[in-house]
């Protein structure tokens, strides 16, 4: 019985247990296996901030392994989740005191800091 328990308890753990920043991949096979294995990962910073006064960035979040650069998530209104890599968190800070949330993605984060995707990469 006691090892039934032992075992129990580690497969409860395995499936519980965050990702670590070292095990995160160097490419992602799609936006959604990255924004998955982001959310699930321990960071040594993260925040997620809701953002009720942007008419159509619903919420925003970062997460930095080493405290410098990291990802950039934020979801739509439409609730499709978008996903960038490499974030310098100087950019996140003045992505969170900005007036305009969506102006300042639009000028100062889309198609700048892409997240690599490589479909069935060996």
């Amino acid at each position: 019985m006691k090892k039934v328990l032992i075992a129990l308890s580690f497969i409860i753990f395995s499936f519980t247990a965050q990702t670590s920043c070292k095990d995160l991949p160097i490419y992602f096979e799609s936006y959604k296996q990255a924004a998955i294995l982001v959310r699930s990962t321990s960071f040594e910073y993260s925040q997620t901030i809701n953002t009720p006064e942007s008419s159509w960035i619903v919420k925003s979040s970062f997460y930095s392994c080493d405290g410098k650069k990291g990802y950039f998530l934020y979801v739509t209104q439409e609730n499709k989740e978008y996903i960038h890599q490499d974030v310098p968190i100087e950019m996140w800070e003045n992505y969170k005191s900005a007036l305009s949330k969506g102006r300042f993605y639009n000028k100062y984060l889309k198609h700048k800091y892409e997240l690599e995707i490589k479909p069935n990469h060996k």
